[in-house]
């Protein structure tokens, strides 16, 4: 009966410390990753926020905005007009899709 009790308790630490390592490497992977300009698109049409203390967005052109507070942008298409591939535009790029539209991102 004591051999079944010690081995109840052994079980249960080692149990117990499997559940503790197993969250210690969940709550490990919760970085996130940057994409060099900012941390990526706000929205489904590739709109960005910039902020100070972000990283400066890859540009072909210098940048639209002054770099004292945070500023929406994105890059205007070369179908729009645009000279280069990363030609920065100040301000929201309008969605595509009519309001009532359920089937757009």
């Amino acid at each position: 009966m004591t051999s079944n009790k010690t081995f109840q308790r052994a079980l249960a630490a080692v149990m117990m410390s499997g559940v503790g390592a197993a969250a210690a490497v969940c709550f490990a992977g919760t970085a996130h990753a940057t994409y060099g300009a900012g941390e990526g698109p706000i929205d489904a049409w590739s709109n960005y926020e910039w902020c100070p203390g972000d990283p400066i967005p890859q540009s072909d052109n210098p940048l639209p905005f002054d770099t004292n507070g945070c500023h929406f942008w994105h890059y205007q298409s070369v179908r729009d007009g645009a000279p280069t591939l990363y030609w920065i535009v100040e301000g929201i790029r309008p969605s595509q899709c009519p309001p009532i539209a359920y089937m757009c991102p």
